[in-house]
């Protein structure tokens, strides 16, 4: 998804009293530091100092749904991200090499997961809350803490401290990833562009790290290629004519064969991959659209990232890092089905 990073982009971002509120209930009094923001009303805030995050509200308040069974599966897998010290200790993934198109992943037939809230430490490392309001066309924060939750299991990502939503919008709270001591940060800040090179390595590494760890045959979400063409032509939300969603419809036609299914990330861009203090691959964020398909929706997405952030040049080390050679046809494909997408957001957030 195209966003600008607060204090590269030409405007300084205002944030909403709605979010200095929101942000003061979860993590009293942190600063409020702004990080990210999309053309769509999305907006990424850091909240630094010794605020805490208090305990939990009465039921209804805060958490989405109250049920035992699935606030225990949280506190459970959280539990099992903090005591994890060592980074890279998910389980290898199911899918073998060379079953390309055989995955049995599938969707997953139980409702939402709830979330409850895991208090952080007073003086623990700084948290991150993603506030989306109603109209925007972005991801729902609250799909995508289910897919950390899930994701979390195997691979690293930040941990979920809470989640909900209100009559205004939908947030969601992570704790910053730590890396010996110091916090992991994006592959977009202008040091890791001044170094380019290992900085795309670092990304392409990343990548391929996350589609090892993650298990096709037990991840309860699908986002094959189909499934997003019939999507963009079907979406009753999408401000399209009819002429237009056929016209996207023979603009895409049939996606090319499988390489092979592994988990995606869903939108596998540079500001998307955290690097540790040292330039090496810590950690992914914005799963929103994490789901099992081909591996190159991500690869193709992930090197022309690549190329916009940092500069020409630099795709063949990226697909060296992953250890894959060039696919032009898929590469072609799938950026297409990404523009159409990006085009389908803008209409939906300029009709909001």
């Amino acid at each position: 998804m195209s966003s600008a990073l607060v204090g590269i982009g030409p405007t300084p971002v205002e944030v909403p009293p709605v979010v200095h509120t929101l942000a003061g209930r979860l993590r009293s009094g942190a600063t409020v530091v702004p990080v990210w923001r999309n053309e769509y009303g999305g907006l990424t805030v850091r909240l630094e100092g010794r605020g805490r995050v208090p305990g939990p509200d009465p039921v209804g308040r805060s958490a989405r749904w109250s049920d035992p069974a699935h606030a225990r599966r949280l506190s459970q897998l959280n539990a099992a991200q903090r005591s994890s010290a060592e980074p890279n200790t998910a389980r290898p993934s199911t899918t073998r090499p060379g079953t390309a198109g055989t995955s049995t992943a599938r969707p997953s037939t139980a409702g939402p997961s709830p979330v409850s809230r895991n208090p952080a430490k007073p003086n623990g490392p700084s948290s991150y809350l993603k506030w989306v309001p109603h109209a925007a066309a972005c991801p729902d924060p609250v799909a995508e803490a289910d897919r950390l939750i899930w994701a979390g299991s195997f691979t690293d990502v930040p941990r979920v401290l809470d989640v909900g939503r209100d009559a205004r919008g939908s947030w969601l709270l992570t704790e910053a990833v730590e890396v010996d001591g110091a916090v992991a940060t994006s592959a977009i800040e202008p040091r890791w562009r001044a170094l380019a090179k290992r900085s795309a390595i670092a990304v392409g590494v990343g990548l391929r790290r996350f589609h090892d760890a993650l298990p096709t045959d037990t991840c309860p979400f699908v986002r094959t290629a189909q499934m997003r063409v019939t999507a963009l032509a079907t979406d009753p939300t999408a401000p399209l004519a009819a002429t237009e969603r056929a016209a996207i419809r023979t603009a895409l036609g049939s996606p090319p064969p499988v390489d092979r299914f592994v988990v995606c990330h869903g939108d596998a861009t540079v500001p998307n991959t955290l690097l540790d203090h040292v330039g090496r691959f810590a950690a992914h964020v914005d799963v929103g659209d994490l789901g099992v398909a081909d591996r190159w929706s991500d690869i193709a997405v992930t090197t022309r990232s690549v190329t916009r952030r940092y500069g020409p040049g630099l795709e063949p080390l990226v697909l060296a890092a992953y250890g894959v050679a060039p696919d032009p046809e898929r590469t072609t494909y799938y950026r297409a089905l990404w523009d159409a997408e990006e085009a389908v957001r803008a209409r939906r957030g300029a009709s909001s």
